[in-house]
């Protein structure tokens, strides 16, 4: 009977989470249809109260974009949760490539909209230029920055046109040809596009 009971609330869950997407969707149109009515009835305080969830929802669907440019595999190395944290205004989203004893962080970093902050981002990249150890060449059109650390890591970071950064870490692994060819085959140019509304 026991069973039965659980079994019954786990048919339940999967239903709700089956649904779940199709509510979200749902959920855009119905408060874009609100918005519209609040505004041609002139009740401008709900139609910005409106306004804000509509915000919300599609800060969501925003991520869920940007998220589905970091593939499940880079360079046959199997990719981590995607892991997303705001903190002083910059958005940080990174996921975790690993596989034959390489482990390669690749992380973009950006304003709240994942296309902010660009003065303080073109600092950091100078910052990284200007070191000994590094070299700066041209990747699909945009300035990427490769630094070998004497810890024996190494980093590449990529400043994309929109404004945000993108950057390949390779901890305890000083292996530049490998970050090189990951930054190749991530796709650098179509992400960058979805973030400048291109």
């Amino acid at each position: 009977m026991k069973f039965k009971k659980i079994a019954g609330l786990f048919s339940i869950g999967v239903v709700c989470m089956i649904f779940s997407g199709q509510v979200n969707a749902e959920s855009i149109d119905e408060l874009f249809e609100n918005l519209k009515k609040y505004i041609d009835q002139e009740q401008y305080t709900s139609a910005m109260e409106e306004l804000q969830w509509m915000r919300r929802e599609l800060d969501k669907l925003h991520f869920e974009k940007v998220k589905s440019y970091f593939p499940d595999e880079l360079l046959s190395l199997k990719g981590e949760e995607t892991k997303s944290q705001t903190v002083l205004g910059f958005t940080n989203m990174s996921r975790v490539y690993s596989g034959d004893g390489n482990n390669i962080d690749v992380a973009l970093t950006g304003g709240a909209s994942m296309a902010g902050g660009m003065a303080a981002l073109l600092q950091m990249v100078n910052a990284l230029g200007g070191q000994e150890n590094s070299t700066t060449f041209r990747l699909d059109g945009r300035t990427a920055t490769l630094v070998d650390d004497p810890d024996g890591s190494a980093s590449l970071s990529v400043m994309l046109k929109s404004g945000s950064l993108l950057t390949f870490e390779a901890k305890g692994l000083d292996d530049s040809d490998l970050l090189t060819q990951a930054a190749g085959a991530f796709p650098v140019a179509a992400l960058d596009d979805y973030l400048a509304g291109r």
